[in-house]
């Protein structure tokens, strides 16, 4: 009976550590920032720029912890510049570093995810 309970405790555990499906999302107001998310997480970076121009797609990233899905403009139109959404996936454990690079006049925006 031991046993089977501890089969059970075995195998719950295994089934939620592998069900990761949070979404970390980094906000447009924010610049350089550094999170975590956990292998299976979705993470969502929102990017504004000031005037003409874009944030370029797909961004530079320095490791195989997270991978590009895709972007999209995305919130209300806005005079100021486009708003554009950017969307990964946290693969496997270790730290990636995403650079941003604008196609005009804004600066290049480096987030850090540490996937756990």
């Amino acid at each position: 009976m031991a046993c089977r309970r501890l089969m059970i405790l075995a195998l719950t555990a295994a089934a939620l550590s592998c069900g990761a499906d949070g979404i970390v999302a980094l906000n447009a107001n924010e610049r350089n920032r550094r999170v975590a998310a956990r292998v299976g997480d979705r993470i969502d970076i929102t990017l504004h720029t000031i005037g003409p121009g874009e944030f370029a797609s797909p961004p530079a990233i320095s490791s195989p912890a997270i991978v590009f899905l895709d972007v999209a403009y995305c919130g209300d139109p806005n005079p100021g510049g486009p708003i554009q959404c950017f969307h990964f996936r946290a693969t496997q454990p270790g730290l990636a570093v995403i650079t941003f690079t604008p196609t005009f006049v804004n600066a290049v925006v480096q987030d850090t995810i540490d996937v756990r």
